[in-house]
């Protein structure tokens, strides 16, 4: 039973019962509106609060906290019966690490029910009806709204709500087994809870807030170079969960930890080639299919071709006479491109095809690379570190691989001729080469009869890879050299 100090101008508001809201009107009333009664059923403990509005003004109750400096219920007229407020401030919390989640709306006048009022907010007094004048409160840049009666006899008051503060931070060891933040190894996220709130934060600490028994779920995802090691809930204890994806339920205020470690690259060079020399020339029609797969032997011509400008070809000579190592390579364009790669150890003799039409995937794309160019002349290795070679060597500043927006690798997607190019404009230090050449003209897919090359995300990339330049960083297409002639088939 509430009732409520009616000779100092208080109103009967509403109760809170173990955190949901229980409106005034939902309490049985006495005639004289000083009295009102509410039945519950003890299923369990309680705790109920009732809320005492003023008449008259609009009471932030900080509900245990802080807000304004103040503690407990603070009264503010702000002048509302002519003139608007703006709010912002969140209240602290009495429990430093519980969570802020909005101000539930109380009031004696309008049923207005599970609305919750964040910090950032507009208060309003409109006294066009003398008799009936309105006070409204506004947010999300006024696309949210709720209008009460704010009459003399009428209270609104808005409570602060708190949860568990749920959080997760993402920590990176180095090759020490020491945290090392300033290189974080991966990123974290708080996807989802049974009563999903506003998650803040970033890449490497996000916040949330949760009630007893709901259920939160986080991620990680490791960056290349890095390897998720599990959750923790506390940084020198074991494991909860070595699943990158993991569900909790929440008992209290809660930090979990993810970890990160750094791992181990392969010994490895990186190789400096010069940038001058075209390395792609498109197909016989005039096309150069940006968007078709990039296949085994393509890839190997373009290697063979750059090294073999750079005159980096070592003890590898072609004969073309000999007896070609595999099957399916005899006759063809890209079988001098095919043997040099076999020089390298990229292939296996063993056994009696190479493939030289299938498209491959990212992961070969990186074996290619690296031992082609001469990154490692390690065959053994997986696809995985042939990437964490790339990852880790770096032209200009630039890592020669990056993944995709999720850090994941792709090392079994097949790979575009666009995206190839892309990669080997970094190695040669050419991912922002000039497209002009000395005498000022523009490069353009016309300057090399391209019917296929629209103005999408590769345009520039892929004609700077079809494109030769001079020493100052001009296109000269006099140093293009004939494919026929790279391909040795002059």
């Amino acid at each position: 039973t509430a009732e409520p100090d009616t000779a100092h101008s208080y109103v009967f508001a509403g109760a809170n019962i173990n955190g949901d809201l229980i409106h005034h009107d939902e309490f049985q009333a006495n005639e004289g509106y000083t009295k009102y009664t509410y039945t519950a059923t003890v299923d369990g403990t309680k705790y109920i609060k009732f809320l005492f509005a003023k008449a008259g003004f609009l009471s932030y109750d900080p509900n245990g906290g802080t807000y304004h400096e103040t503690t407990g219920v603070t009264e503010h007229t702000y002048g509302y019966y002519n003139s608007g407020i703006a709010e912002t401030e969140v209240p602290t919390a009495a429990n430093a690490n519980d969570y802020f989640t909005g101000w539930s709306l109380y009031t004696n006048k309008n049923t207005a029910a599970d609305i919750t009022i964040p910090a950032n907010h507009i208060v309003t007094y409109n006294t066009s009806d003398e008799q009936n004048p309105k006070l409204t409160i506004s947010w999300n840049n006024n696309s949210e709204s709720v209008t009460l009666d704010a009459s003399a006899d009428s209270g609104i008051m808005l409570v602060a709500n708190y949860r568990y503060k749920q959080e997760a931070i993402a920590v990176t060891y180095d090759e020490n087994n020491t945290i090392d933040n300033d290189g974080q190894g991966g990123k974290i996220d708080i996807v989802n809870s049974t009563q999903m709130q506003a998650v803040t934060g970033n890449d490497t600490q996000k916040s949330t807030a949760g009630d007893a028994g709901d259920i939160i779920t986080v991620s990680a995802a490791a960056k290349i170079g890095y390897q998720f090691d599990g959750w923790f809930e506390t940084l020198d204890g074991s494991a909860v969960s070595k699943a990158r994806e993991y569900s909790y339920i929440v008992v209290g205020d809660t930090t979990i930890y993810a970890k990160f470690s750094k791992k181990t690259v392969p010994e490895h060079t990186t190789p400096t080639y010069q940038s001058s020399y075209a390395y792609i020339y498109g197909y016989n029609d005039a096309t150069m299919g940006p968007e078709n797969y990039v296949l085994r032997g393509e890839v190997s011509a373009m290697l063979h071709r750059t090294v073999k400008q750079n005159n980096a070809l070592g003890d590898f000579q072609y004969d073309k006479s000999a007896k070609p190592p595999f099957e399916d390579i005899g006759g063809r364009w890209d079988r001098s491109a095919i043997e040099f790669m076999t020089h390298k150890k990229a292939f296996n003799t063993s056994v009696p095809y190479v493939y030289p039409r299938e498209a491959i995937t990212r992961g070969e794309a990186c074996k290619l690379v690296c031992l082609g160019l001469g990154f490692t002349e390690d065959e053994t290795l997986t696809y995985e570190e042939y990437a964490l070679i790339l990852n880790d060597s770096k032209i200009k500043g630039t890592s020669i691989i990056v993944g995709y927006d999720d850090y994941n690798l792709g090392l079994g997607d097949k790979l575009l001729r666009a995206q190839f190019c892309t990669m080997f404009n970094r190695i040669l230090g050419r991912a922002e080469a000039w497209l002009t050449t000395k005498s000022g003209e523009t490069i353009t897919a016309e300057t090399y009869g391209f019917r296929d090359l629209p103005k999408e995300w590769y345009y520039e990339d892929v004609l700077r890879a079809t494109s030769s330049y001079d020493e100052d960083g001009y296109v000269d297409m006099s140093r293009r050299t004939s494919k026929f002639e790279l391909d040795d088939l002059v």
